[in-house]
């Protein structure tokens, strides 16, 4: 008898094991601590980390105009306040930045003084070819990773380069950079940052109660295996767009779209 109970607790053990590997622990989380990190003075959008966490890169009001800010002194430079951008612009090795001219790469630093190596990749819109496109800047190259024409637009690659997300419509997917082309649906939303072990994305979620006018924004987190969507903003008072996760993982950077401020919080994720 005690054996038979001995070996039905080991199976419960084994059975909830498995359970675990196969749906993983459930994780509570949410962004904590927000701080408004510019002034009231200029209106900022889409901000991205450097490699350092030491400074964000930001566009301007309707994507006119390209800045960084100092995260140690708060102090705000201006690249270049004419240049028109499309998509979300990007940093390259040794802080070389690359923005998008009607989906054109333009490097804006000296990228010829830099170190250029395979993993100095983008990934591009191919406007005549309806595709997206992987870039090597250090080849010149460009290789589609798409199999079916399609409008698709703000693609956004993992750290390890392996895959990407990318949207159609109001749809987002996940997608292999082998060149396989399958297209995994996600949901709705807009993915603008990956974590950095390349295994959680982050994307917004607006609102409207017309159809036309956006009465709320708010963000989410998902597991790429999982695929099961994580709130972690809720807040009515701010229009959350653009989450940026920082290098080390523990912070976030986003924009509210209707006043043009950035904020900073912390990424708080607990197992249960």
């Amino acid at each position: 008898m005690i054996s038979t109970e001995k070996y039905r607790v080991k199976f419960l053990i084994i059975l909830m094991l498995l359970v675990f590997m196969r749906f993983g622990i459930s994780q509570n989380s949410e962004i904590i601590n927000i701080e408004k990190i510019t002034s009231d003075t200029i209106s900022l959008d889409k901000p991205v980390w450097n490699a350092t966490g030491e400074t964000l890169l930001l566009t301007g009001k309707n994507n006119k105009g390209l800045y960084t800010l100092n995260l140690t002194n708060r102090e705000l430079s201006c690249i270049n306040k004419d240049i028109k951008i499309s998509g979300v612009p990007l940093w390259l090795k040794n802080n070389v930045i690359v923005s998008f001219e009607k989906n054109k790469p333009l490097l804006i630093n000296d990228f010829k003084t830099s170190a250029l190596t395979t993993s100095d990749t983008i990934l591009k819109i191919n406007i005549k070819n309806q595709s997206v496109d992987l870039f090597f800047f250090s080849e010149n190259l460009e290789k589609p990773i798409t199999t079916k024409r399609g409008l698709y637009y703000n693609p956004i690659l993992s750290p390890d380069k392996s895959q990407a997300i990318i949207h159609l419509k109001s749809e987002m997917y996940l997608l292999k950079t082998d060149g396989s082309g399958e297209l995994i649906r996600l949901g709705t939303g807009i993915a603008s940052s990956w974590s950095p072990d390349s295994k959680t994305f982050f994307y917004f979620l607006d609102e409207s109660s017309d159809g036309h006018r956006i009465n709320n924004s708010e963000i989410y987190m998902m597991d790429i295996v999982e695929k099961n969507p994580i709130k972690i903003t809720d807040t009515p008072d701010i229009m959350e767009m653009w989450p940026s996760v920082s290098p080390d993982g523990k912070q976030i950077a986003f924009s509210n779209c209707e006043t043009g401020e950035i904020f900073i919080g912390e990424l708080k994720t607990v197992s249960e």
